[in-house]
């Protein structure tokens, strides 16, 4: 179920949010605050991969919540 945004909210900009793995782990918590984290290393390194295949490409990363297409 997509979620209602109050669009006053709403932030734009360059963030420099991260990408991490997570440990196995279930839970997150308060140390990866805005960061998309990977629960298993070999998730976060296929992203890296994919990103690393052409280092002078601009990237664009955009993620998306499985439960809205369903």
């Amino acid at each position: 179920m997509a979620q209602n945004f109050d669009p006053k909210t709403i932030q734009e900009g360059f963030f420099g949010c991260n990408q991490h793995h997570g440990y196995n782990s279930t839970k997150v918590g308060k140390n990866s605050a805005m960061c998309q984290v990977h629960k298993f290393k070999k998730d976060l390194a296929t992203v890296l991969a994919a990103a690393k295949k052409d280092k002078a490409a601009k990237w664009s990363y955009t993620l998306l919540n499985e439960v809205d297409f369903k």
